[in-house]
């Protein structure tokens, strides 16, 4: 069973931690993390974007199934379009980089929320998750698969305002896509297992925006299985045009946001 989780948090903040409280869920998770046969001391895997194609569908289908009973308490009139794995290795020196996930739907109307769940207790030693609160409410343009992110030449800004997440196993953090977060290396012997999930409004169509390396930015509306079946970052082909609501989130959008909400006399 799950509890609930404070929605002023998650408006204020962007993200929340949340309790699921389901060991059998856990354990299964668990279960199919090692059915991927990951090597203990693997330096990160994230499956829709590692392994996209079959390994990355049956992740996706059995992790869906897995946590449905708990994000239909936790998230009520949301389904999940999409979940993998986020593992880490003993002693993985690999940071993940502080960034923003895409944008799923048109934001003006209807947002995201993704799941991040630990399957061990977390924190920063072992490559747990830090967040910038409030970062999610920094812009309104879309944040679209391309070659570059816009987050990448200001990691510094961005460490320099993040928190941990610390969750002990079997908690969540629920977190807006527009969320700046990322993870720092696993300096344990003990892998670091988790997964992630993202829902969207039931109803509400899935959108992929696509940045062209001549900055053309483009909009398709795409199923479910675009996100495990296509190469990361890839051009959607053979869906329909969606319009572009707003242009593409650039590196001195977040410069500016920076600047309003943490003048530089502050970092």
């Amino acid at each position: 069973m799950t509890s609930g989780f404070d929605r002023e948090a998650f408006e204020r903040d962007g993200w929340t931690v949340v309790d699921l409280r389901d060991e059998a869920a856990s354990a299964a998770a668990l279960r199919v993390i090692d059915e991927v046969g990951l090597e203990p001391d693997h330096p990160f895997f994230a499956s829709p974007a590692m392994s996209w194609g079959a390994v990355a569908g049956a992740v996706d289908r059995d992790l869906k199934a897995i946590v449905k009973p708990a994000s239909d308490q936790l998230l009520p009139g949301h389904r999940a379009f999409m979940a993998g794995i986020t593992s880490k290795g003993a002693r993985s020196t690999m940071p993940i980089p502080f960034h923003q996930d895409w944008t799923y739907t048109d934001e003006r109307v209807h947002r995201v929320v993704f799941l991040w769940t630990a399957l061990v207790d977390t924190e920063p030693a072992n490559g747990g998750l830090w967040a910038v609160s409030g970062s999610h409410r920094w812009s309104t343009n879309i944040r679209p698969s391309r070659d570059g992110e816009a987050t990448h030449h200001l990691q510094d800004e961005f460490a320099a305002r993040a928190e941990p997440v610390r969750m002990r196993a079997g908690q969540a953090v629920v977190f807006d896509p527009a969320v700046v977060h990322g993870s720092g290396p696993n300096t344990t012997d003990q892998l670091r297992p988790a997964f992630t999930m993202a829902f969207v409004p039931d109803g509400v169509p899935l959108l992929h925006f696509h940045e062209h390396p001549d900055g053309r930015l483009e909009g398709l509306e795409v199923d479910d299985a675009f996100f495990t079946q296509n190469p990361y970052r890839s051009r959607p082909v053979g869906y329909p045009p969606a319009e572009p609501f707003a242009r593409a989130l650039t590196d001195r959008d977040l410069l500016d946001a920076l600047d309003a909400h943490h003048p530089a006399s502050q970092r």
